[in-house]
C-alpha cells in the first residue's frame, strides 16, 4: 500500500492539472511545466550524504553484545560476585596458610659499664670496649591458622548463603543481557517506523508543493484558481513541513538512542532495510503463569530473599545454643639460625626443638551484649526479616498476576487494532484508486484527494505504530516471564 501511496504522488506531479471540483482543460496541460520552471530548480544540486552502516537486525544484537558499556560493566560484576564466592569457599573448606621470612643484622655500639650502670659511647674511659660487630640472624616461618573442624553446620550455612547469592547474580547477569537485547529489539525496529514515517512526509511536502505552485501557475493563467484555493494549499504545505519537522526531531532522537545502546558515536546513521515481522501472541496465560512461577526475576528473588532470611534465622537460633566447637589451634613451624662463634640453632615457636599440635573444644553461651540478654533481640530480628521476606513474595505474586493479565489484555487488544488499521489501510487505499480514476476521467476534487492521500498515508502509520507497540509488549511480556522471547516469536 505504500508503494501506491509514492506511485500515485508521482502520477500526480506529471499530471495534469487539478481544479476544485471543475473539470480539467486540456489547453492547461502544460502549466505544471510552467509552474515548475518558475520554482527554483534544487534537483540539479547534490546534496553528499555522509556514508551510512548498513545494519541488519541480528548485526545490531551482536554489536551490543559485543561493545555495549553496560554489559561490560555487568561483566565486571559478575566477576566480582565470583570472586567473593570463590573467597567463602576457601572459608568454608581450607584453612590459611602464610610464610613469612625475618633477616636481622646486629652491631654494638657499646657495652654496658658495670660501676656506673650506664653505656660507654666514646673511649675516653680506660675500661670502656671497643665497639664490634655482631652476626646476623635469619628465621622462616610457616604459619597455619585455626582450623574449624566442627561447628554444627554453621559454616556449611553461611557457606549456602553465599552460595545462593553467587547463583542468583549467575541469573541476574542474564537477564540484564535480555534487558539489553530487548532494548536493543525496541529501538532498532522504532527507528525503522520512524524512517518510513519521514519518507512519506518528504513525499506529502513534494505533492503539497506540486498542487500550490499548480495553482499559482493557473491564477497567473487566469482560469478559475482564486485566492483561497492558494491560501488553503499553503496551509497544506505549512503542515506538511511541521509534519516533517516533527519526525526529523523523533528520528534524530531515536537514532541517538540506539548509538548509545551499540556504543556507537553519537549521530552515527544506519540504513536499515529490515521490516519487522509482525507475529501474534503464541502463549497462553496458564502456560505464562507458568513460566512466571520458575523464571520470572521477581520471583526468583524472592525466594533468594526468603531462603537467606531462612538461613540467618537458622544460624541466629545456633549462636543461642551451648554448642561446641571443634577446631585446631594456630600451628607456627620456626625455623631459625643465629651465627655466633661458627653456632647455629633451630627452633619451633616455642624456642625448643618441638613441633607442637594443639586441638581445642570451646563453648560460648552469650548472655548479654547488644542483641539484648540471651541475643534474644537478635532472634526477634532474624524473624521480622523471615517474616518481611514472605510477605514480599506474596505482594510480588499479586502484583505479578495482575500486570501478566493487564499485559495479555493489551496485546489482545493491539492484535485487534492491528487487525482494524490493515482494514482502515486497505480501504483507504480503495478510497485513493478511486480518486485517481477521477483524475484519469478528467474531473478532481482537490480537497478529496488530498484528504485521500492523507488518510492513506496516517492509516498506514498508525498500522506501523500498531506494530511496534505490539513488539514492545511482547517483549516487556517475555522480559516478566524470565524468557528470552515469547515461544514462536523471533523476537
Amino acid at each position: 500500500m505504500r508503494v501506491v501511496y509514492f506511485q500515485v504522488i508521482i502520477f500526480i506531479i506529471f499530471a495534469l492539472p487539478l481544479s476544485q471540483g471543475s473539470e480539467l482543460p486540456g489547453s492547461l496541460g502544460v502549466s505544471l511545466a510552467d509552474a515548475r520552471t518558475e520554482t527554483k530548480d534544487t534537483s540539479k544540486v547534490e546534496n553528499k550524504e555522509p556514508a551510512v552502516e548498513t545494519l541488519s537486525y541480528q548485526g545490531a544484537i551482536s554489536k551490543a553484545l559485543l561493545n555495549n558499556i553496560s554489559i561490560k560493566n555487568l561483566r565486571y560484576g559478575l566477576r566480582s560476585s565470583e570472586i567473593s564466592y570463590q573467597n567463602a569457599w576457601d572459608t568454608m573448606f581450607m584453612p590459611s596458610i602464610s610464610l613469612s621470612a625475618n633477616l636481622t643484622s646486629n652491631f654494638t655500639v657499646g657495652q654496658i659499664s658495670e660501676p656506673l650502670g650506664i653505656p660507654v659511647l666514646t673511649t675516653s674511659f680506660p675500661t670502656a670496649p671497643k665497639t664490634e660487630h655482631g652476626y646476623g640472624s635469619s628465621s622462616l616461618t610457616l604459619s597455619l591458622g585455626s582450623y574449624t573442624l566442627f561447628n554444627f553446620w554453621k559454616d556449611t550455612d553461611s557457606f549456602e548463603l553465599a552460595s545462593t547469592e553467587w547463583i542468583r547474580q549467575k541469573q541476574v547477569f542474564n537477564e540484564q543481557v535480555r534487558t539489553i537485547r530487548n532494548s536493543v529489539t525496541t529501538a532498532f525496529f522504532t527507528y525503522r517506523a520512524i524512517l518510513e514515517k519521514l519518507e512519506a512526509a518528504r513525499k506529502s511536502i513534494e505533492f503539497s508543493e506540486t498542487i500550490l505552485e499548480l495553482l499559482k501557475s493557473r491564477a497567473k493563467l487566469g482560469t478559475d484558481a482564486n485566492v483561497s484555493e492558494i491560501d488553503s494549499s499553503s496551509v497544506d504545505l505549512l503542515n506538511s513541513k511541521n509534519n516533517l519537522n516533527t519526525l526529523d526531531t523523533s528520528a534524530k532522537t531515536q537514532l541517538y538512542q540506539l548509538n548509545e545502546i551499540l556504543n556507537d558515536p553519537i549521530g552515527t546513521e544506519y540504513n536499515i532495510t529490515e521490516q519487522l515481522n509482525y507475529v501474534p501472541m503464541n502463549i497462553t496465560l496458564a502456560e505464562a503463569m507458568k513460566f512466571y512461577f520458575t523464571q520470572s526475576p521477581e520471583i526468583l528473588d524472592s525466594k533468594k530473599n526468603i531462603k537467606g532470611a531462612e538461613i540467618n534465622l537458622k544460624l541466629t537460633h545456633k549462636n543461642l545454643l551451648p554448642l561446641p566447637r571443634v577446631m585446631f589451634s594456630p600451628i607456627n613451624l620456626v625455623m631459625g639460625d643465629t651465627y655466633l662463634s661458627g653456632t647455629s640453632s633451630h627452633s619451633a615457636q616455642s624456642g625448643s626443638g618441638n613441633f607442637d599440635i594443639t586441638t581445642s573444644v570451646s563453648v560460648t553461651i552469650p548472655i548479654t551484649g547488644p542483641g539484648g540478654l540471651f541475643n534474644r533481640r537478635s532472634l526477634e530480628l532474624s524473624e521480622i526479616s523471615r517474616d518481611q521476606a514472605d510477605l514480599s513474595y506474596v505482594t510480588t505474586v499479586m502484583s505479578g498476576r495482575s500486570a501478566i493479565k493487564s499485559s495479555f489484555n493489551q496485546l489482545k487488544q493491539l492484535e485487534e487494532q492491528i487487525k482494524n488499521n490493515r482494514e482502515a489501510a486497505q480501504r483507504s487505499g480503495n478510497v485513493l484508486d478511486a480518486a485517481i480514476n477521477q483524475l484519469m476521467t478528467g474531473k478532481v476534487n482537490r480537497l478529496e484527494l488530498r484528504d485521500a492521500l492523507s488518510q492513506s498515508r496516517d492509516s498506514l502509520n498508525n498500522l506501523e505504530d500498531s506494530y511496534v507497540n505490539h513488539l514492545q509488549n511482547k517483549l516487556s511480556l517475555a522480559q516478566k516471564l524470565g524468557l528470552d522471547h515469547l515461544p514462536g516469536d523471533p523476537y
